[in-house]
């Protein structure tokens, strides 16, 4: 079997099992579609190329500053949401909260920007969302900015060199994946997709690089797939080995896709630790 086709067997096998593998399957294919002919540079005002530049200069996360933020088109972003949420809903995939935030949108003038920015900074927007898993609404606030968050972590991602962080440079949420790719260790954001190599034994939660603390649990029917479990602090990576699959894939959401089964995994053997 190709490697793509392993891939894809895969996918396919989840997404029978988890109703968030098929909704991440089926966000990938609407944003692909929806962002086709679109410029990441009509998401954006005047401005926020330079304010980006800042905060990567000083070590900032762009998507974490209040001026980032507010120089995004979010008419143009609204609009691209919009598109995004009646496709689910067509797939199927509708309920009550996707009925509620299509309507909002419709009708509320910044509501696509509080819902951007409940996603990233935390603030509140309501009973009617609590019910609603923070992962699922970090994909739907997020997809219309992949063509933003693509050059924004162009220019902050760290591949030259293996760094020490503790959060995702861009958006500040914990690496959750990793890929092995060249040799090498590339933590990737499941929300936004920013890159960094890090040392082999290195953990972005408590910052050991203790070779003693981590374990690397390889799968052995498929070999490609490994967990990095930190035993200093009872977290996990989810991995891809790249380099034994012969496939690059850089859609972070293709990644958390396909190593959905893994977070269960890792749950019941942290458990039993």
């Amino acid at each position: 079997m190709e490697n793509l086709d392993v891939i894809a067997a895969r996918l396919k096998r989840l997404e029978s099992q988890y109703e968030l593998v098929r909704f991440l399957k089926v966000v990938i294919a609407l944003r692909n579609e929806v962002l086709q002919d679109v410029d990441a540079k009509e998401f954006v005002m005047e401005g926020f190329n330079e304010r980006v530049a800042s905060n990567v200069a000083r070590g900032e996360r762009p998507f974490l500053d209040d001026e980032v933020l507010n120089k995004i088109n979010y008419r143009k972003y609204s609009e691209t949401l919009l598109k995004l949420l009646e496709g689910l809903r067509a797939a199927g995939l509708g309920d009550g909260v996707l009925t509620y935030l299509i309507n909002s949108l419709s009708t509320e003038p910044d509501f696509s920007k509080k819902f951007l920015r409940s996603v990233l900074l935390g603030e509140k927007m309501g009973e009617q969302l609590s019910m609603v898993s923070l992962d699922v609404f970090r994909v739907l606030a997020l997809a219309p900015l992949h063509k933003v968050l693509k050059a924004v972590n162009k220019l902050n991602s760290r591949l030259d060199a293996a760094v020490f962080v503790r959060g995702c440079l861009t958006c500040g949420s914990p690496y959750s994946l990793a890929v092995y790719r060249s040799g090498f260790k590339h933590l990737v954001c499941a929300v936004c997709g920013n890159v960094v190599r890090v040392d082999f034994f290195y953990c972005p939660n408590c910052g050991s690089t203790d070779p003693k603390s981590m374990r690397f649990l390889a799968s052995e029917e498929e070999p490609f797939l490994q967990l990095d479990v930190c035993d200093r602090c009872n977290t996990y990576r989810k991995v891809i080995i790249q380099d034994i699959i012969g496939v690059e894939i850089d859609d972070h959401l293709l990644l958390e896709a396909v190593t959905k089964d893994l977070d269960a995994l890792a749950a019941d053997l942290l458990k039993k630790d």
